[in-house]
């Protein structure tokens, strides 16, 4: 795998974010966000393809674990809930994250931390999702 994407182009552009990115620490982040810009299309503000506004999700089809064998230890999937109230579940979870999280594959955000107990973490999964 490539770090094809420049430190500069992550996430919309974000400056303070292509800083914190930009050590050999997060090579894996970088080396995520390359292999998912290159197969997904930016999204338009009326979530169409093709415009500024930033990544949308990849398609399960398009996603090749064997492409990404060095990362799959310190990567999660998770399927999102179809109706009101948000809550994510866990569907596969990497052995690096088990190693310090435990294992969660299967249970979910809910579950694991009360949207009361830290609200913070669900706004980061929801602006995520």
């Amino acid at each position: 795998m490539t770090d094809s994407l420049p430190v500069s182009g992550l996430i919309c552009g974000d400056a303070a974010l292509a800083e914190a990115l930009g050590d050999d620490y997060h090579r894996p982040m970088r080396e995520l966000l390359a292999y998912w810009s290159a197969r997904v299309p930016a999204a338009k503000a009326d979530g169409k393809a093709g415009g500024p506004s930033g990544p949308r999700a990849m398609a399960r089809v398009d996603l090749r674990p064997e492409e990404l064998a060095a990362l799959l230890p310190s990567i999660f999937l998770m399927d999102r809930s179809e109706t009101p109230p948000l809550d994510i579940v866990f569907r596969l979870v990497g052995t690096a994250i088990v190693r310090v999280e435990g294992e969660i594959t299967g249970r979910s955000l809910s579950e694991l931390i009360p949207r009361a107990d830290n609200p913070a973490v669900w706004e980061h999964y929801e602006r995520a999702l």
